[in-house]
């Protein structure tokens, strides 16, 4: 198992926002933390993105990222039109507010 990362200022803001509930706010946190994946923080913000403050969502999309974490990036950056995604958002960059 990967060690635990600290994460970054935006990601903790943002899953404090999210999860105000101490309980679900540290399980969320702890999963973020611990995900064995490349690019853990972009993946981290997609995932967070793609859950839209749903726990079973998050849950779901940790599950995702832990199979393949590319389509954790899918759902998090890309919007589908006409049969073709596209990209409409970085989270390579911290998160907004």
């Amino acid at each position: 198992m990967k060690p635990i990362l600290p994460l970054p200022d935006d990601i903790l803001r943002r899953i404090a926002a999210d999860y105000p509930e101490e309980g679900t706010r540290h399980q969320v946190q702890l999963t973020l933390e611990t995900l064995d994946v490349p690019e853990q923080h972009r993946v981290a913000r997609c995932v967070l993105f793609a859950a839209d403050r749903d726990f079973a969502q998050f849950l779901h999309m940790a599950d995702l990222a832990k199979t393949d974490y590319r389509d954790a990036i899918l759902c998090g950056e890309y919007e589908y039109e006409a049969g073709s995604a596209r990209r409409v958002r970085n989270f390579t960059l911290p998160l907004e507010g």
